[in-house]
């Protein structure tokens, strides 16, 4: 049975040497601090200077020259040489081959104030160069990154607690067996558990990697998705790109990154998407446009809507104000809607105002689509939304909405072209029908 002999050379299995060091069956030869422990062939062999350090296995910390504070548990195969973990003050190590530099390249890693506990975890890999796990607890066989428990890189307070658990970045926490965190303050936790970007992951075999940063929660094919990117937002396309909007993409939401200004956000209702809160600002007129003094018919300003924007039953709503240079020559507006963005275009509303001592023009005026190819006039086409008229406004013929990119047009054509218009307003607005 095991005892104690002493001083150094005094017989037992296991000697008090100076400063209240024990080492045992060949450790710590080569000590100079204070109560340091050390049990096993090859345990702090080289240890020349260090304080409260406990080592308990064979080849324990063999090359380490200066540390305080370890408690290492377990044995260590040797590492060809190499300079094992330069720094691992204040931290505790249990198990075989715990934070080992297995790639004989004289790697150097810090584990200051950390706890790392099972087979194999945390292990340096790399082409010298050095890696930090500095308050950090790694916990499970193979845990604290790639594919078997190599460290790769920066991993600075983070948890990993999980047979094969790893993180590649700082301030993570990966639990459960192989859980995964890819990004600086991700969460993994369950098995297999996947955090490639900024995001909180929960459940088995959850992943953010199709759609981006959130939280996760549930099963793989039941996950629920909460914040800015929730589980009906799709992501951020052009009106081009965007996904169809088919039944599985029913109350799902996208923004439209090149319809509305600014942009725009919207919802399938299983059959065609629709704007969120049911209309969309497509155009504003920002900076004043003046006409030339002729007779000519002037495009002062337009939109361009692509094949599709507009459906049956939507509305197209115009806003304008036209200021009139002086007070003698008149002007007739239009609003022309087609396919070519010229004054060939269909006519929608067309009034000789402002006329003569009339300064300026201020109207709003909405029309509907009853159909793909039919626009129909809702107000008067006159100055006042509630002005009366003698006559129905006629409907106009205009190319398929879902097929053709689509003119919305604002012309001015004085009668004597002694005058200038200065449109100072302009602006279409898409609300949503049936």
């Amino acid at each position: 049975m095991p005892f104690f002999g002493g001083g150094s050379g005094s017989g037992g299995d296991y000697t008090i040497l100076v400063n209240d060091n024990v080492e045992g069956n060949g450790g710590l030869p080569l000590v100079t601090g204070i109560n340091n422990i050390a049990l096993g062939v090859g345990t702090l062999a080289n240890l020349a200077a260090g304080s409260e350090n406990i080592g308990i296995g064979t080849n324990v910390l063999p090359n380490i020259s200066t540390q305080n504070n370890i408690l290492y548990i377990g044995n260590v195969l040797p590492d060809a040489g190499d300079v094992q973990n330069v720094n691992l003050s204040d931290s505790i190590f249990v198990g075989k081959n715990v934070a080992v530099d297995t790639s004989g390249d004289s790697a150097t890693c810090t584990f200051t104030n950390s706890v790392v506990i099972g087979n194999s975890a945390a292990n340096t890999f790399n082409t010298g160069g050095a890696f930090s796990a500095s308050r950090s607890v790694i916990i499970g066989d193979n845990a604290g990154g790639g594919a078997v428990g190599y460290l790769l890189g920066n991993v600075d307070n983070s948890v990993c607690i999980g047979e094969k658990s790893r993180t590649y970045n700082t301030d993570t926490v990966a639990v459960g067996q192989s859980a995964t965190t890819l990004a600086n303050g991700s969460i993994a936790i369950g098995k297999g558990a996947t955090a490639e970007f900024n995001s909180i992951v929960i459940g088995a075999n959850v992943s953010d990697s199709a759609v981006g940063g959130g939280i996760y929660i549930g099963g793989a094919e039941t996950r629920v998705r909460i914040g800015a990117y929730a589980p009906d937002f799709l992501g951020v396309y052009t009106w081009a790109t965007k996904p169809a909007a088919a039944a599985g993409n029913a109350n799902k939401r996208v923004f439209i990154s090149d319809v509305g200004v600014g942009g725009s956000y919207w919802f399938s209702d299983g059959a065609r998407w629709r704007p969120v809160g049911g209309r969309v600002m497509l155009h504003a007129l920002f900076t004043a446009v003046t006409s030339v003094a002729n007779t000519n018919e002037q495009i002062l300003d337009q939109y361009l809507a692509p094949a599709g924007l507009f459906s049956a039953g939507d509305k197209v709503a115009f806003t304008c104000r036209l200021d009139k240079s002086a007070a003698v020559d008149t002007c007739t507006r239009s609003y022309r809607v087609g396919a070519l963005g010229t004054v060939a275009d269909a006519t929608l509303f067309n009034q000789a105002q402002p006329s003569t001592t009339n300064a300026m023009l201020a109207e709003y005026q909405p029309s509907i689509f009853q159909d793909v190819t039919t626009l129909v006039p809702v107000g008067t086409g006159l100055v006042s939304f509630n002005n009366v008229r003698t006559a129905i406004p006629a409907n106009v013929t205009v190319p398929n909405i879902t097929a053709v990119p689509i003119y919305f047009s604002i012309t001015t054509k004085m009668t004597a072209g002694s005058e200038t218009m200065a449109l100072r307003e302009f602006s279409v607005e898409l609300i949503s029908g049936a």
